[in-house]
C-alpha cells in the first residue's frame, strides 16, 4: 500500500514524471502545489568547505591515509554537525565508493573503499543526515565477477550502513543492486536520454539527464501503457501480445511510477531539516583537536635517509613558494587560508637560514632558482615546499619546481622534499631527496602537522591507499601483481621514525593473532594489513587481496598483541553460475604486511565450507598448516 496515496492520487502524469526526473545534476524538481520540496545531493567532499574561521576539513583521501576508522567516523559525524549549525541542511550526502584517481575519494582497494565508506556514512547517520552511496558504475568491459569483486563491493559493504539511496552510473546493471543485493531504497541514475525510460523499467526511482529528455521520454512510455491497455481492454491485443508491446516499446505502468514516487517522497520526509539533528553539538575546539589530529595521522613518510627528524640545531633554508603559500583546496576557486610555514617554524628552530620561492607557477625561473642553491650553500639542509595546485589536473609537479630540484641536486644540496597532491604523480624526483613526505590535502592544520613531523613531534603513521607506480599508466597493485610490476610506492605503503618486529602468527576460524614490536626508540603506531591469496583454484584470482587491518599504537621496546578478524568478504568469492558471493574449499595463502610489497607473516590455511545442501551447517573447517616466520 502507498504510504503517499493521497497526494499520488491527485497528481497529474505531467507533474509525476516531472517529479521522477531532472536535467540539473544533483538536484531534483519541486511541486509547491504539495509541498514537495527541491532536494540537493551534496558530494561529501563539499563538506571539507564549510566551517568557521575559515577552517577546512581534510580531504577524503587524507581521511583515508590515516586508516583510523574510528577518527574516520567521529570527522564525518563533526563535518555534518558543523554544516547543520551553520545553516539550514536540505542535502542528501554523496559517498564516493568507487576510485578514480582524479577526484577526491579513499583508496584504489574496493575492500578498503567499503570499510571506510561504511564508517563514514556511520558518522554521518549518527549526525543525522541522510546519505547516498555514489557510484554504482557500469561493467564496461568487465566480466559480472570482476564487477562485482572490484566495483560493485564497496556499495555492497557499505549497504550495513542502511543508506537512505544509492546513485548508479548509466549502464549499471540494477537489476543486480535491487535482487542481488535486495536493496529496497531509493535508487538514482545519472543516465543519457536515450536509456532513461530503460533505466526506469530496471529499477531506478530517479533519473539525471543532462539532456533534459528523460521527462519527455517517460511521458511517452506511460502513454504507450495506456494505449496498449485501452486495446486490450477492446480487445484488440491479447494479454501476450500486450505484454509483448510493453517489452518490445519500453512502456511503462503508471502505477509503477506512483511506487517510485512514494519511495521517493519517504526519502524526502527522511531528508527535510525539521527532524535533522545532532545528538551532540561539537566545540569549536573539539573540531580543532579532530582536524589536528586528522592531519597529523594522514601525512606519509615516503623515504627517509636518516636525514629526519630534524632537531632544533638544524641549519635549514625554506625554499618553495608552497611553504608560504600553500594550495590545500579541491575547489576550482580556492578560498581557504591557512597557516602560513614561515611564520610557523621560529616555533620548531632555533633559526632558519632564510626563505626563497624557488619558482613560480610559470616555466622555469633562473633567477629564482640561483637564488634558492645560494640560500641552500649557507644550510644543512633545503627543506623544499613542492606540490600540484588540485585546481589543475596534472600527474607530475610543474617543470619550474622540477628544474629547481635539479638545480639542488647538481650542486649536491641535502634536499627534504614536502609534496602537496591529492592525486597520484611522478615522484620520480624522489630519487634526489633525502627524504619525503607526502600530505594528501589535510585541511587547515595540515602545515602544523607537518612540521610536527618533521621535527619529530609526531612520528608519521600515514599509509598510501593507492599505488604509486614508475609511469602512472593505471592499475592498482593487483593488477602490478599479476604481471610482476614493481612500482616506485607500493599500496599500504608508509615509513615511521620507528621500526616494527611482527612475529608469532596464529589463525583459527574467528580471524589472526600477531605480535607486533617497537623495535625503534620512539612510540608510534603501525598499520598492519591482512592479505589473503589462493594459488591453487579453478577460478581466475589476483595473487592476494587486502582482507582485513588493524591500527595499533606501541610503545618503543615494548609488543602488543595484534588481531584482525575475519568477515564475510576475507574467503569470498562471486559465483556466476549461483549468483553470490560463496567460498572456494582447499587451502589460502595468509598474509601479514607492512604494505602489499612488503610481507611480513605467512602462512597457509585450510579453508572447508560445509554447504546447506550437506545437510550440515555452513562452517570453516579450523585445520591449519603454517609455515614462514612465525
Amino acid at each position: 500500500m502507498l504510504k503517499y496515496r493521497e497526494i499520488i492520487r491527485r497528481m497529474t502524469l505531467e507533474q509525476k514524471v516531472a517529479v521522477l526526473t531532472s536535467n540539473k545534476y544533483n538536484e531534483t524538481v519541486g511541486i509547491k502545489e504539495y509541498d514537495i520540496p527541491t532536494m540537493n545531493m551534496a558530494d561529501v567532499t563539499k563538506l571539507e568547505h564549510i566551517g568557521n574561521n575559515d577552517e577546512f576539513y581534510p580531504s577524503l583521501k587524507a581521511l583515508a591515509s590515516t586508516w583510523n576508522e574510528e577518527l574516520i567516523e567521529h570527522v564525518a559525524y563533526s563535518c555534518v554537525n558543523l554544516d547543520n549549525k551553520n545553516k539550514d541542511n536540505k542535502e542528501l550526502y554523496k559517498i564516493p565508493c568507487n576510485y578514480n584517481a582524479w577526484l577526491d575519494c579513499f583508496s584504489e582497494d574496493p575492500y578498503l573503499n567499503g570499510r571506510i565508506a561504511k564508517v563514514y556514512a556511520k558518522g554521518l547517520h549518527e549526525a543525522g543526515a541522510t546519505i547516498c552511496l555514489d557510484k554504482a558504475v557500469h561493467i564496461a568491459d568487465s566480466t559480472i565477477k570482476e564487477y562485482r569483486e572490484e566495483k560493485l563491493l564497496p556499495i555492497e559493504m557499505a549497504l550495513d550502513s542502511n543508506p537512505e539511496a544509492i546513485i548508479a552510473s548509466s549502464g549499471a546493471p540494477l537489476d543486480v543492486i535491487r535482487k542481488e543485493l535486495k536493496y529496497g531504497n531509493s535508487l538514482f541514475v545519472e543516465n543519457e536520454s536515450e536509456e532513461s525510460v530503460l533505466s526506469f523499467i530496471n529499477g531506478a526511482d530517479f533519473v539525471f539527464d543532462s539532456n533534459n529528455d528523460a521527462t519527455k521520454e517517460l511521458f511517452d512510455a506511460v502513454l504507450r501503457h495506456k494505449g496498449a491497455k485501452v486495446k486490450l481492454r477492446k480487445g484488440e491485443l491479447t494479454e501476450e501480445q500486450f505484454i509483448d508491446y510493453c517489452v518490445r516499446n519500453n512502456a511503462i505502468d503508471e502505477k509503477d511510477l506512483d511506487v517510485k514516487i512514494d519511495r521517493y517522497l519517504e526519502l524526502l520526509k527522511q531528508v527535510n531539516p525539521k527532524i535533522f539533528m545532532s545528538k551532540v553539538v561539537f566545540s569549536d575546539e573539539q573540531v580543532k583537536k579532530l582536524m589536528i589530529k586528522t592531519a597529523r595521522e594522514s601525512i606519509i613518510l615516503l623515504k627517509n635517509k636518516g636525514i629526519l627528524p630534524f632537531n632544533s640545531h638544524h641549519k635549514i633554508a625554506l625554499i618553495g613558494d608552497f611553504a608560504r603559500n600553500p594550495q590545500i583546496n579541491l575547489a576550482a576557486e580556492p578560498t581557504m587560508t591557512m597557516d602560513n610555514t614561515l611564520e610557523l617554524i621560529n616555533k620548531y628552530i632555533n633559526e632558519t637560514i632564510g626563505f626563497a620561492h624557488g619558482y613560480t607557477d610559470d616555466a622555469k625561473d633562473d633567477v629564482l632558482i640561483n637564488l634558492a642553491c645560494g640560500l641552500a650553500t649557507k644550510a644543512d639542509v633545503a627543506l623544499v615546499y613542492l606540490g600540484v595546485k588540485n585546481d589543475k589536473v596534472a600527474n607530475k609537479l610543474p617543470e619550474s619546481q622540477l628544474a629547481l630540484i635539479d638545480a639542488l641536486y647538481e650542486k649536491k644540496h641535502k634536499i627534504v622534499a614536502v609534496v602537496s597532491a591529492n592525486h597520484p604523480i611522478d615522484m620520480s624526483f624522489a630519487e634526489k631527496c633525502e627524504a619525503v613526505v607526502l600530505t594528501r590535502v589535510a585541511g587547515s592544520y595540515q602545515m602544523p602537522a607537518i612540521l610536527d613531523v618533521l621535527f619529530g613531534h609526531v612520528n608519521p603513521c600515514g599509509k598510501l591507499t593507492e599505488s604509486i607506480s614508475f609511469d602512472l599508466d593505471g592499475g592498482n597493485y593487483k593488477d602490478f601483481e599479476l604481471v610482476n610490476k614493481p612500482v616506485l610506492y607500493p599500496f599500504g605503503y608508509g615509513l615511521s621514525y620507528s621500526y616494527f618486529e611482527y612475529s608469532h602468527l596464529t589463525i583459527n576460524e574467528h580471524g589472526v593473532t600477531f605480535t607486533i614490536k617497537n623495535a625503534g626508540s620512539v612510540d608510534g603506531y603501525e598499520i598492519a594489513q591482512l592479505y589473503v591469496g589462493k594459488e591453487k583454484s579453478d577460478l581466475p584470482r589476483n595473487k592476494k587481496d587486502l582482507r582485513g587491518y588493524t591500527k595499533v599504537f606501541v610503545k618503543h621496546g615494548e609488543s602488543v598483541k595484534a588481531f584482525i578478524p575475519f568477515d564475510k568478504q576475507t574467503f569470498a568469492y562471486y559465483s556466476e553460475n549461483k549468483e553470490c558471493f560463496d567460498i572456494e574449499n582447499g587451502e589460502y595463502q595468509i598474509y601479514i604486511a607492512s604494505s602489499s610489497a612488503d610481507v611480513r607473516l605467512e602462512a597457509n590455511f585450510e579453508v572447508f565450507v560445509k554447504h546447506p545442501e550437506d545437510g550440515k551447517n555452513v562452517g570453516i573447517d579450523q585445520k591449519r598448516l603454517a609455515r614462514g616466520n612465525q
